[in-house]
């Protein structure tokens, strides 16, 4: 048997026939030694010197954060290399699925550079916005599993910071490295001390605009030397980012692609998506116009039903548009969902208002809201949720200062939204 740091030495004559292995004592120094030139062929401060930001509009928040990502590109490095256990979750949308896919990318380079064989590593997509306690059983069972020198790796991308998530956070912590990588508000009380490696744009003089997807993709490219500026695009178009380039078709088209290929079953994938599916639809030209062809019929025909049963309300300069989503889940379709087709049905109706909008998706228990850049300063959505919460009228909720989501309570979904609509300067809705 052997143990963790054992310093062996055998001799084999012929390949393939067995020796004789005799421990030599500890080689915890040998290892050290060896770990830190093989970090070292990484390339991870050549890679940091070729990432150019100079014409980037996000590049000062970028560059701050830039000591944090190569902080934890090295932690990567090491959890990597040594074969400790690592789990990446990401957001099932077009944000966090396109800072997953560049991070497949960049390891399956590293691959290439450090080992002969394949290095497994664990892919989740997240379906929720909170690390729960039944994905940290599932990480923790994997992790206790192993025994390894360094800790075992959970990475976290575009989720997560929101209370439901701490009790899970807390007990998952101290038992592997954990990388969390994020752009939502943290909400007050919350402490980015939980982890080393929490990097929020936020910290860092930002805002939701610098996407998680976006860091995820930088982070990448610390890593490895990879092409990823079509997926930075497609992370900052799926998050309705300032910094979008909506002139790049290719990246648009990227984004709807990721967005439908994440929504849930399709005839595309049957058991979800994981990176290296959405790397393979990107490398198929053919598959990936056939995908794109196919998103976009739904989403046509969805967004044509939705604003055939809209109800529409103005509040002083502001204009709210209401939809009950069941008229498009009647369509039998899995894409888009209702999150997104919030964002979908938003943009439509912001550009024939030329802004001042609010949309306001409701399904079942869930209400997805969206509005306009121009009026958030004045129709603040995440004080809005908390007023909700702290009253009683709403479980949960959160998201960004112009998309944000809730979660009914025990009052019913006709109830908070007449009060959600009251806030917004809606009376008798």
């Amino acid at each position: 048997m052997l143990e963790l740091y054992d310093r062996v030495s055998f001799d084999v004559a012929e390949p393939d026939t067995s020796c004789d292995v005799e421990v030599l004592g500890s080689g915890k120094d040998d290892y050290e030694a060896v770990m830190g030139k093989l970090v070292d062929q990484v390339g991870i401060e050549a890679n940091l010197k070729g990432i150019a930001l100079d014409d980037k509009r996000y590049s000062d928040v970028i560059s701050r954060a830039m000591p944090s990502l190569a902080d934890a590109a090295k932690t990567l490095a090491r959890c990597f290399i040594s074969g400790a256990p690592m789990i990446v979750r990401f957001h099932n949308d077009g944000d966090g699925t396109s800072g997953a896919t560049a991070l497949y990318k960049a390891i399956m380079e590293l691959q290439k550079k450090l080992f002969v064989g394949e290095r497994s590593v664990l892919w989740h997509m997240n379906r929720s916005i909170a690390y729960t306690a039944e994905s940290m059983y599932g990480d923790s069972m994997l992790f206790s599993s192993y025994k390894s020198v360094e800790k075992p790796l959970l990475l976290i991308t575009d989720f997560g910071t929101s209370p439901e998530s701490m009790d899970a956070i807390n007990r998952i912590k101290d038992q592997c490295e954990l990388v969390w990588l994020d752009h939502h508000l943290p909400y007050e009380g919350f402490s980015k001390d939980l982890t080393r490696h929490y990097i929020n744009s936020w910290g860092f003089g930002g805002n939701s605009n610098t996407t998680a997807g976006l860091l995820t993709c930088i982070f990448s490219q610390i890593i490895s030397k990879v092409d990823v500026e079509l997926l930075k695009q497609a992370s900052l178009i799926s998050d309705y980012s300032e910094y979008a380039d909506l002139s790049n078709k290719k990246a648009f088209k990227l984004a709807l692609v990721i967005d439908f290929l994440t929504s849930g079953k399709s005839r595309y994938d049957s058991q979800g998506t994981t990176p290296k599916q959405v790397e393979t639809v990107i490398e198929d030209n053919d598959r990936f116009e056939e995908v794109f062809g196919f998103a976009t019929k739904l989403l046509d025909e969805a967004l044509t039903v939705g604003l055939q049963n809209i109800r529409s309300y103005r509040s002083g300069t502001v204009n709210i548009h209401v939809l009950d989503f069941s008229h498009i889940a009647k369509l039998g379709y899995s894409y888009p969902l209702p999150g997104r087709y919030s964002s979908k049905l938003q943009a439509h109706m912001e550009a024939l208002n030329n802004g001042s909008t609010i949309t306001v998706i409701h399904y079942g228990s869930y209400i997805s809201i969206r509005e306009s850049r121009d009026i958030s300063k004045r129709i603040r959505l995440l004080e809005i949720i908390e007023k909700l919460k702290e009253s009683g009228d709403a479980l949960s909720g959160g998201g960004h200062s112009e998309a944000a989501s809730i979660k009914i309570g025990e009052k019913g979904t006709q109830e908070v939204m007449k009060l959600l609509l009251a806030e917004f300067g809606v009376k008798n809705a």
